[in-house]
């Protein structure tokens, strides 16, 4: 993997502040999935497959929809209105834009819009060969978060996180293990508890023997049923030992609980009930823990002397679920485990945040506690040397924390730069690189950039902190990476990336 690059924080906040990221958060969306043979009404047996995004205005009941085919071309591409195994009207009819990519833009009614958003519409592919058609359903949110559970009795600890992209095929996990006695020799997924199982993925080692990484790609390119067991909990992860080769430490993959295990508020005064008049804000994020506990940390710009997490909905005062310690403006540290009414509650958005100084209403700030969202890729992509590069991310952007970019798909050895932008829609913003082609263009105005170079294995990361500044909460960026080598330059799509 290649070495990590780092973004100074304060470049970072002169980038998200910018006027053009502001936008009301309601007002675009994405959808998105990915196509393969088995989506098809009947299933057609082929291993063609593909990804769409579609990226909604609901002001203007405006759709946009990107199709990015990965092996065999098409001879047409169409979005559809239809639930999941149903077949439809077309909506849409895509314009190839070059071999493998399909776009088109268009308004429609109300009813079609809202079937949109309820994830009933679809793409589908015809090709000169009817039994290689491929379909998606185009729904949110696009990646599936999941976490491992110890199973048996082995010695030692561990926590396991994993992210599969219905978007781009991949599967990401990370494994961080503790006591674990002698020396770690494999951590594979499986299918079941021991190495006697069959193995589906291995893991590399990370720093130490403790941390052990996997960037697994085109995990649905062969129709095997790896993906429904991923998603229907039917898998792995085995710690094997020189003492213990059959296992050491299993891990059972299962969903998070709560599916999503970050959450984040920007409380503020005019979310007070009745609103406060003093002009103060905060930023407050939740972790949730595999024990059911929550790790905090609220930061306000207003000195408080309470900090309190309550039920009720906007609009309305509740009672304490729990209280937050530190102060008086930054406040940090963990929750007795919660029940699960109040995780249920918590992932429902029934809690917010709230802090006071005991005097006067005045003084205080509140904002509701929502989950965070994930990244969405889109843009168009060219190689003079073959599949144009991914770019997205596997960790969400929190102000306060680092994530990480990553790409794969380049020229070993190239020299890539990653570009930083604040809109993707300025027209003026598409730069063409010259000899590349007419569809080759820098999508993004660069307010920033990094460089690193890739791997061996065409891989690399970018590293990416975000300052603890309230001001950055719903600030979007948009990115771009470019590869440079004699081969010629390849562009990946462009990553947007919306920070909580």
């Amino acid at each position: 993997m290649a070495k990590l690059s780092t973004l100074t924080a304060s470049l970072l906040a002169a980038i998200v502040t910018a006027p053009v990221c502001a936008q009301p958060p309601d007002e675009v969306e994405y959808r998105g999935g990915r196509l393969n043979g088995m989506q098809n009404v009947p299933p057609s047996m082929t291993v063609d497959k593909g990804s769409v995004i579609i990226k909604t205005k609901k002001s203007q009941r405006r759709v946009e929809v990107l199709v990015q085919l990965e092996d065999m071309p098409a001879a047409s591409v169409a979005l559809h209105r239809g639930p999941r195994g149903m077949m439809g009207p077309q909506l849409l009819v895509l314009d190839q834009r070059v071999t493998n990519t399909w776009t088109g833009t268009t308004v429609l009614n109300q009813s079609e819009f809202d079937d949109v958003l309820a994830g009933n519409t679809y793409v589908q592919t015809t090709s000169m060969n009817p039994f290689n058609a491929i379909r998606a359903q185009a729904i949110a949110p696009p990646d599936r978060v999941l976490k491992g559970q110890a199973v048996g009795s082995g010695a030692g600890t561990g926590t396991v996180k994993l992210s599969y992209s219905v978007m781009i095929g991949t599967l990401n996990a990370d494994v961080n293990l503790s006591g674990v006695p002698g020396r770690v020799t494999s951590v594979s997924l499986r299918t079941g508890s021991t190495t006697a199982s069959t193995q589906l993925e291995s893991f590399d080692p990370g720093v130490g023997n403790e941390n052990w990484q996997l960037d697994a790609d085109n995990w649905d390119d062969d129709l095997a049923p790896k993906v429904a067991q991923l998603l229907n909990c039917e898998l792995f992860v085995v710690v094997a030992t020189d003492a213990a080769p059959t296992g050491a430490l299993a891990f059972k993959v299962v969903e998070c609980d709560p599916p999503f295990d970050t959450m984040t508020s920007s409380p503020d005064n005019s979310q007070v009930v009745p609103p406060a008049t003093n002009p103060s804000a905060g930023h407050l994020t939740l972790t949730m823990q595999s024990d059911g506990s929550v790790d905090y940390e609220l930061t306000t710009d207003t000195p408080a002397t309470t900090a309190e997490v309550r039920k009720g909905q906007p609009g309305s005062n509740g009672p304490v679920v729990f209280s937050l310690s530190g102060g008086p403006v930054n406040w940090a540290g963990q929750t007795a485990p919660l029940t699960q009414q109040q995780k249920d509650d918590l992932v429902a958005g029934q809690y917010y945040v709230e802090t006071s100084d005991g005097t006067a209403a005045s003084a205080k700030v509140r904002g509701q506690i929502e989950t965070v969202e994930g990244t969405t890729s889109f843009g168009f992509g060219c190689s003079a040397t073959g599949m144009p590069p991914a770019l997205y991310s596997y960790d969400p952007a929190i102000v306060g924390q680092a994530f990480r970019l990553q790409f794969h798909d380049t020229e070993p050895g190239s020299l890539t730069a990653l570009f930083i932008g604040v809109d993707i829609n300025v027209a003026a913003t598409k730069v063409p690189i010259e000899g590349v082609g007419d569809d080759c263009n820098l999508l993004v105005l660069p307010a920033a950039m990094a460089t690193t170079v890739a791997g061996p294995d065409g891989s690399g990361d970018f590293t990416l902190a975000i300052p603890l500044d309230p001001s950055l909460f719903d600030g979007e960026l948009f990115f771009q990476e470019v590869a440079a080598s004699l081969a010629g330059f390849e562009l990946s799509n462009a990553a947007a990336k919306k920070i909580k």
